[in-house]
């Protein structure tokens, strides 16, 4: 095999990782969606001993079964996957120097050093792109799952929300009580309680001051004796 299709076939296999990972981040954002309205239903539900009810809560369980084996499958796509890549270049360098020296030792191999590090090259790309491979097929087919599983449960959600709108069109609402407050107004009385306030207080004064006065004045004088 030569070895520019062993390398494109490992440059195609970590590509396709990558779009595998964007993937995932959607079947993320569809996960949360779901559990909204799966949560939304059950919360705003009003539970009683009906047949509304009882089919309410038989299409939403498959709903949350489907959804629990969606987030195992989840789970199983973000686990640790060992991909495997390339050694780095020193790494190579070194090898290849190695070769080199292998090569001198023994002159009498039919072979070079360029070539056995073509070959060890070509082998490394193998092994990577066979691993590589390997946990793309495995993520592939847990996202696969996880989609067609929580399609699934978007169809038991949207299947109970029909008895939950007919309850809620169904039910009586309840009459609102409006409370109308009307301003205190004042007595009429209290301002004139206050306003006469001052004019009594002097009439008051005035009466006890003529009182006295009359009473000095009516009081006979008393004459001296000699």
């Amino acid at each position: 095999m030569k070895q520019q299709l062993i390398k494109e076939l490992y440059e195609y296999e970590l590509a396709r990782k990558e779009e595998i990972a964007s993937r995932g981040n959607l079947l993320v954002t569809g996960l949360t969606l779901v559990a909204g309205v799966l949560g939304y239903l059950t919360q705003s539900y009003h539970y009683s001993l009906d047949f509304s009810t009882c089919a309410f809560l038989v299409l939403i369980t498959p709903a949350f079964a489907f959804y629990a084996i969606a987030i195992y499958c989840l789970v199983n796509f973000y686990k640790a996957y060992k991909y495997q890549v390339l050694e780095t270049p020193q790494k190579l360098l070194e090898h290849e120097k190695e070769l080199v020296q292998y090569c001198k030792e023994y002159p009498s191999l039919d072979t070079s050093a360029e070539r056995l590090f073509d070959e060890y090259l070509n082998k490394i790309y193998v092994e990577c792109t066979d691993t590589n491979s390997r946990c793309n097929d495995s993520k592939a087919a847990y996202q696969a799952k996880a989609v067609s599983i929580l399609i699934w449960a978007l169809i038991f959600s949207c299947l109970a929300s029909i008895p939950y709108f007919i309850q809620s069109v169904s039910m009586p609402k309840s009459p609102q009580r409006i409370e109308v407050v009307l301003p205190e107004k004042e007595s009429p009385n209290a301002g004139r309680r206050t306003g006469s306030t001052p004019n009594t207080a002097a009439g008051n004064a005035a009466g006890t001051t003529s009182g006295s006065s009359a009473s000095t004045s009516g009081r006979p004088a008393t004459k001296g004796h000699s």
